[in-house]
């Protein structure tokens, strides 16, 4: 979700290809649900081309290109007659003809699938800082300092093109059948329809001329990239450029995929929009360092994160949609009911009443009372509102965000904070846990030699009392307080507390993952399958109303993790089923071999097959007579790769099916 995302590349059969600025190349095969990390660590990636024989050719600039036959998992130097390592663009017309444009040695061209051959005849500027196909013939390649030239052989032989740009230097050339289209650096964008011979500038309701990157897409709808200000489409009606979203943001690529898709990465990570409207759904390259999450009402998750800001998801994370918060670091995010609160840098807080939708600014003019640093947590009931710092200690809300008063703890990092129904309230500071009865006007400390140093969860329990987080592992108190007792997990440091269904407990850890406990029971079980990154920030829990709950992990670095909770158990479920029910598989996603667990209302032979998102069976089990009642089997997913599948259950009672995520 949050990395600096360059360049984009869509095969065939819905394959995407994601480079980015020194973090490698991602490939999804699921519609960018989910990403595998491929290689090239440490490389700034400039370019990828999927070329007419399915090969995969990254250019970058320092390495100069590299070649993957096998989608990307191996990799191989590929600069045989490359002059210049410093590549700034790769392109393909997807027939044989690739060409690479370098920082100060011209164009290379690709002639014989082997071998790079210098292809600068009639080129006057070396800094090639952009290439485009318009046709299969045709070429553009926008220069830094002498604009664009056109190549009608496949890039074997330049000509200035119509007086070069009306931009000055260029950043950027996209091009069509019809026409081609610039961008500058500081210059906004011009058209040229090819055959007119006349450069027009287009600039219309662009927020200002900073341009990072353009695109014409296959209907021939214009998109340019903004420094700051997201992605404008022109509407040739009116003749002015509109906002398409992501304001803030700053877009460095623009791709069509199959289908109508398009996909834009930006510096914190690749979006997809389906149809003409685009609606951006953030699609979760695993390089996010998410802090906090939370849960609405309305059955949405918020994520807080660093750099993409308030992100949503109303399908239980396999979508993220950024918010009008999106470009600014956000450190907590809490709800209450139908309003949600979230606080950032510089002492901001926003509420939203819309499931997360919106945010508006609380405290737009909070006077000599607030504070200039981060607010690290957040505690609502009804219309009180309790906002941490880090160093000024905590402020309130009586009337739901609009006036604040700092109501002490100066000088403390307040690092969590929890009110109980009787008016008892909570701050977790580094140095210790404090209490306060008077809704925080004063502040009593409760540390002690169990929560001596630091606390970064507190959880108000109904039948456990009170739970914290620290560095030492869980703490209970069942006097509010008063004294303390070690509750498991020591020497673990514990971020999140919260409790699911059937009186589950779970905790997160920072480095040892996520642990979970049935009340009343004292020994914690690790639920680490699945996790990759076991430093976990955050916990959320969502009630789906159904016979599976879901628990969500926000990690330090890997985005959001989900796994299935089933709810009821097998005492739980009817002795005689009066329906087939195929049931979520556990867990989920798994990374080898996972259960799947189903009912029969009578006894029948069944198959259990499993297919991939294309729609090809991948694994069948072997058909079988079973009795009624309740079955599991263990599916074992061998070498396939990372992706969403579904397995379908079919018998002479009924057909079910169900989806399962395998990340590897």
């Amino acid at each position: 979700m949050a990395a600096h995302t360059s360049a984009i590349a869509v095969a065939i059969d819905g394959t995407v290809y994601a480079g980015t600025f020194e973090e490698g190349i991602y490939r999804s095969d699921d519609d960018g649900h989910s990403w595998k990390q491929l290689g090239l660590i440490d490389t700034d990636i400039r370019g990828l081309v999927i070329d007419h024989r399915g090969r995969l050719l990254a250019g970058t600039f320092g390495d100069g290109v590299y070649l993957s036959t096998d989608r990307g998992e191996t990799w191989d130097g590929f600069n045989t007659g490359l002059a210049d390592s410093r590549v700034q663009s790769l392109i393909g017309n997807g027939e044989g003809a690739i060409l690479a444009g370098t920082f100060g040695s011209g164009v290379f061209a690709l002639r014989d699938e082997t071998t790079w051959h210098s292809s600068n005849d009639g080129l006057t500027d070396l800094d090639v800082r952009s290439l485009a196909f318009g046709t299969r013939e045709t070429a553009y390649a926008a220069c830094r300092r002498d604009g664009v030239f056109l190549s009608t052989d496949s890039g074997q032989t330049w000509s200035r093109f119509d007086g070069g740009s009306p931009l000055g230097a260029l950043r950027f050339v996209a091009a069509s059948r019809r026409e081609i289209v610039a961008a500058g650096w500081v210059g906004g964008v011009a058209r040229n329809y090819q055959g007119e011979g006349a450069w027009t500038r287009i600039a219309e309701g662009l927020p200002n001329q900073k341009v990072w990157t353009v695109a014409v897409l296959p209907g021939g709808q214009l998109l340019v990239g903004m420094h700051g200000h997201g992605i404008y489409a022109f509407d040739e009606a009116s003749g002015t450029w509109r906002s398409t979203g992501l304001e803030g943001g700053t877009v460095t690529a623009i791709t069509a995929g199959i289908n109508g898709d398009v996909w834009i990465g930006t510096r914190t990570g690749i979006y997809r929009s389906k149809g003409p409207d685009y609606d951006w759904r953030l699609m979760g390259i695993p390089r996010s360092y998410v802090f906090s999450l939370a849960t609405t009402t309305g059955g949405t998750i918020i994520a807080a994160t660093y750099e993409s800001g308030l992100l949503r998801s109303s399908n239980r994370g396999v979508e993220w949609v950024p918010t009008d918060r999106h470009h600014e670091d956000v450190y907590t995010v809490v709800s209450d009911g139908g309003h949600q609160f979230a606080g950032g840098i510089a002492g901001r807080v926003f509420e939203s009443d819309d499931d997360g939708r919106s945010w508006t600014i609380t405290n737009k003019d909070p006077g000599d009372e607030w504070t200039r640093a981060p607010i690290r947590s957040l505690a609502v009931q009804r219309r009180r509102v309790l906002a941490g710092s880090e160093g000024d200690g905590v402020l309130r809300s009586e009337d739901g965000g609009i006036t604040w008063k700092r109501v002490g703890l100066d000088g403390h990092v307040i690092w969590s904070l929890a009110m109980d129904e009787s008016g008892l309230t909570y701050a977790g500071t580094s140095t210790g846990l404090f209490r306060s009865v008077s809704g925080g006007e004063t502040w009593d400390s409760i540390t002690d030699e169990v929560v001596r140093a630091g606390v970064f969860s507190i959880h108000i329990d109904r039948d456990e009392g009170l739970l914290v987080g620290t560095p030492d592992g869980v703490a209970r108190s069942t006097d509010g307080g008063t004294t303390w007792e070690k509750n498991g997990l020591q020497s673990r440091f514990v971020t999140s507390i919260l409790r699911g269904a059937n009186g589950t407990v779970y905790a997160a850890t920072f480095g040892d993952g996520v642990f979970a406990r049935k009340t009343p029971d004292t020994t914690w079980m690790h639920l680490d399958k699945g996790l990759d990154n076991r430093f976990v920030r955050s916990l959320a829990y969502l009630n789906s109303g159904n016979d599976t709950h879901e628990l969500f992990a926000a990690t330090d670095g890997d985005g959001v993790f989900n796994a299935i909770i089933p709810v009821v158990t097998v005492d739980a479920i009817p002795e005689q089923p009066v329906v087939t029910t195929l049931y979520q598989n556990y867990p989920n996603p798994f990374a080898t071999s996972t259960t799947i667990s189903f009912s029969l209302p009578r006894a029948t032979t069944l198959r259990l097959d499993v297919y991939n998102v294309q729609g090809q069976l991948v694994d069948r089990l072997p058909p079988r007579y079973l009795p009624s009642g309740h079955h599991q089997v263990e599916w074992h997913a061998g070498d396939l790769s990372s992706g969403v599948y579904y397995y379908i259950l079919e018998c002479e009672a009924g057909r079910a099916s169900q989806r399962l995520i395998l990340l590897r």
